[in-house]
C-alpha cells in the first residue's frame, strides 16, 4: 500500500511539486462513474483530510465552512456538521498526527460550545442564517462532544453534552417521535441518528432518562419502516423524496444502536433496506439519489454523500455478518465516489473535495462541495483501512 505518511499529510508538504510526480508512485485504476483515474485509498484519504481543514481555515478555524459553492465561494461555517467532523479528525488521529488532529477537534468542540444555545440546543444552518434549535442539528454535535470527552476525559465537555441530551428529550413526544424544534416542522425518521448520540450519552453519564429517550426514538423509528425496508417520514423538506443521504442517516442509526446495545431490531431493520440497496447496484449499477417508497428510481443524478454512508453502513454490517456481499458492494460505492474527488491543481479550494452529487449539478447540493460529503468520504476510506481492505 502507498505510505500514507508521505501522500498529502498537510497542505504545505506538496504545494509547488507537481501533481504528476506525487500521484505517479500511487496505485491507479480506472473507474467509470466519475471517469476519473484513482488512486490508492491512502492519497484520496489525505486529499479529503486536507480539505477539511481548509474549510475550517477559511473560518480562520472557527468551525468548518458548510460548503464550497462554484462562482460563490466559501459559505460561514455549520455548526451540525462541524459536530461530527470533529469525530472524523479523532479517528484520523488513530492512525498518524495524533496530537495535531486532536487538537484540531478539541478547537472544533469548543467552538461549538460558544454557539450553543441556552436551552442546550443548536442552531441550524449555517452561521449568519441562523434559526432556533434544531433536534438533527444538536444530535450531530453531541455525537462530537461524547466523542472528545470519550477521547480526553475533559469535563468542560460533559456539561455542554448534558445540555444538549436535556434539550433533545424534551423535543420527544409520548410516542417517541421528535416532535419539536424539528427541520420545517416535520417528523424525520433520521433523526434515529440524533437517538443514536442520546444514546451514547446516556452509557456516559448512567443517565437512564437519555437511554429511555433514545430507546423511545428507536421504536417510533422502527415503526415507520415498511415491510420492504422503506422508511417513511424521511424526506427534509416538504414536497422532497427520500435521498440516500436520508436513508443513510437512518442506517447508521440503526447499525450504531445494535452495535451499542446487541439488540437484533434494529440490525434487522437495517438488513431489509440494505439487501434492496444491494439489489438495486447489482442490476443497474449505480443507485440515483431520489427513491420512492418501492425503491424505484425518481432522479437520474447520483448523491455521492448517500453513496459514503451507505458504504460505511456495509462496512459494519459486513463486520457483523461476515457476509462477503456487503463488502463488495461497499467497496464498489467507495470506488465510485474515489471517482469523483476533484484532485487536478492543488492550490483550487475545491482540491480533494467530494461534491454532493454525481454530475454536480445533480439536485442535491447543485455545484457545491458540502463538508460533509468529503466527510463521510474519509469516514467510509478510514473504516477501509482499519478493517485492512485495502
Amino acid at each position: 500500500m502507498h505510505n500514507l505518511r508521505s501522500t498529502f499529510s498537510n497542505i504545505d508538504h506538496f504545494v509547488g511539486r507537481s501533481i504528476k510526480d506525487t500521484l505517479r508512485s500511487a496505485m491507479i485504476t480506472k473507474h467509470a462513474l466519475g471517469r476519473k483515474k484513482t488512486f490508492d485509498d491512502g492519497v484520496h484519504l489525505d486529499a479529503a483530510m486536507n480539505w477539511l481543514r481548509r474549510s475550517i481555515e477559511a473560518n480562520k478555524g472557527a468551525g468548518s465552512s458548510h460548503s464550497f459553492i462554484i462562482a460563490r465561494g466559501w459559505r460561514p461555517a455549520y455548526p451540525e456538521t462541524t459536530g461530527y467532523i470533529l469525530k472524523t479528525f479523532l479517528r484520523f488521529a488513530e492512525l498518524r498526527d495524533a496530537e495535531q488532529n486532536v487538537n484540531i477537534a478539541r478547537r472544533l468542540a469548543e467552538w461549538l460550545i460558544a454557539v450553543q444555545l441556552p436551552n442546550g440546543g443548536i442552531p441550524g444552518l449555517d452561521l449568519g442564517r441562523t434559526e432556533g434549535p434544531n433536534v438533527f442539528n444538536t444530535g450531530m454535535v453531541l455525537l462530537g462532544w461524547n466523542a472528545i470527552y470519550l477521547q480526553t476525559s475533559d469535563k468542560k465537555y460533559l456539561g455542554p453534552a448534558q445540555a444538549a441530551g436535556d434539550f433533545l428529550l424534551t423535543c420527544l413526544d409520548d410516542n417517541g417521535c421528535f416532535v419539536h424544534h424539528t427541520s420545517y416542522g416535520l417528523t424525520h425518521a433520521y433523526n434515529v441518528r440524533a437517538a443514536w448520540s442520546l444514546l451514547e450519552l446516556g452509557r456516559i453519564t448512567k443517565n437512564d432518562h437519555y437511554i429511555k429517550g433514545a430507546e423511545s426514538n428507536l421504536q417510533w423509528t422502527l415503526l415507520q419502516k415498511t415491510r420492504n425496508g422503506f422508511f417513511r417520514n424521511n424526506i427534509f423538506m416538504p414536497g422532497g423524496r427520500a435521498l440516500t443521504h436520508s436513508i443513510g442517516y437512518v442506517l447508521s442509526g440503526l447499525v450504531e444502536f445494535h452495535l451499542l446495545t446487541g439488540k437484533g431490531e434494529p440490525l434487522e431493520a437495517a438488513l431489509t433496506t440494505v439487501q434492496q440497496l444491494y439489489a438495486i447496484y447489482t442490476k443497474r449499477g449505480r443507485i440515483v439519489a431520489e427513491l420512492g417508497e418501492n425503491f424505484e428510481a425518481l432522479s437520474s443524478h447520483i448523491c455521492i454523500v448517500g453513496y459514503c454512508q451507505i458504504a460505511i453502513v456495509l462496512l459494519q454490517i459486513f463486520k457483523i455478518t461476515n457476509d462477503s456481499r456487503y463488502r463488495d458492494l461497499a467497496i464498489a460505492l467507495i470506488d465510485d465516489a474515489k471517482s469523483t474527488q476533484e484532485f487536478g491543481s492543488v492550490n483550487a479550494p475545491w482540491f480533494g473535495a467530494i461534491p454532493g452529487s454525481f454530475p454536480i449539478y445533480g439536485r442535491y447540493a447543485r455545484l457545491q462541495y458540502p463538508n460533509w460529503a468529503t466527510k463521510f468520504f474519509a469516514d467510509a476510506l478510514l473504516l477501509k483501512i482499519k478493517m485492512n481492505l485495502t
